[in-house]
């Protein structure tokens, strides 16, 4: 239940019939996920689309994968088919090609970005292919 990206201060203590001890002041941040966007699909065929997304913010820590993930189900997840673009671990916008759809299918997808805290998706976006 910690608040992302906040420094929290902590220290142990003791207390006995003589009184309470403190230790030493502490401190930690916790982490947070990526800030990431789905932002369009355009280009659709029978058996392609071109997605664009962006990684607004790493969190605390480095993205180590981006990409979309897609699905003929709502809410794909990286568990889902997914594809990456050649720069998979920076911030920024990005585009990637779906290939391989089946023609006059219902197609969901989203963006998502990986740090070391988890992955974060964009909103889902959903299209037909003719």
């Amino acid at each position: 239940g910690l608040a992302q990206v906040d420094t929290y201060y902590y220290r142990a203590y003791s207390t006995n019939t003589i009184g309470t001890s403190y230790g030493a002041v502490k401190t930690f941040l916790t982490l947070s996920m990526p800030r990431v966007s789905t932002d369009s699909v355009i280009g659709v065929t029978a058996s392609t689309a071109i997605c664009y997304g962006n990684v607004a913010s790493a969190g605390v820590t480095v993205i180590t994968n981006r990409g979309f993930c897609y699905s003929t189900s709502q809410n794909p997840s990286i568990s889902n088919s997914t594809v990456v673009p050649a720069t998979a671990n920076s911030t920024g916008t990005y585009a990637c090609s779906l290939t391989g759809l089946a023609s006059g299918t219902t197609y969901y997808v989203r963006a998502y970005a990986t740090n070391s805290v988890g992955t974060a998706y964009g909103v889902q976006m959903m299209f037909v292919t003719p």
